[in-house]
């Protein structure tokens, strides 16, 4: 699943096959340590398949902690064949944040140009902004945190 900021989510999927030339059908679900961290959105979890169809299995990423979660989808065959798929997502807090609440750049007529700065904070070391995103439909920023350069603590 890769790396996330903790409170957002990924969604991945696995492609499961019949390529057998008769019907089969078994059960979805989760184990493991992080189990909870992660959710199967897609089918119910009891699944039948005819021969030669397939279903995506949605499974949702949604960390309650940060770090590495590790656990496995477990695709359970009434037949008695068993499949497992490992399941890793990690997650992270950011603590980098702006010093003031609102950043305000009036436009610029007449080719004047305004600069603007901001100071950013961080509460742990080692962070950095890595990218700053204009919200789609709104004057708005959104920025992570992990152009790579460094925020010191405290200012």
């Amino acid at each position: 699943f890769g790396t996330l900021c903790l409170g957002e989510e990924l969604i991945d999927e696995v492609i499961l096959s019949n390529l057998n030339m008769q019907p089969i059908s078994g059960n979805l679900n989760l184990s493991g340590p992080d189990a909870s961290s992660f959710t199967i959105m897609q089918p119910a979890p009891a699944f039948n398949l005819d021969d030669c169809e397939s279903v995506s299995i949605r499974i949702r990423f949604l960390p309650s902690t940060t770090g590495v979660k590790n656990a496995a989808l477990n695709i359970d065959f009434i037949s008695g064949s068993d499949i497992t798929v490992n399941l890793t997502g990690s997650a992270f807090a950011s603590t980098a944040y702006p010093s003031d609440t609102l950043l305000v750049i009036n436009p610029a007529p007449n080719g004047m140009k305004k600069t603007v700065g901001v100071i950013w904070k961080a509460d742990g070391p080692n962070e950095m902004i890595v990218q700053a995103d204009l919200i789609e439909g709104s004057t708005n920023f959104s920025f992570d945190s992990g152009l790579s350069f460094p925020i010191r603590q405290n200012g």
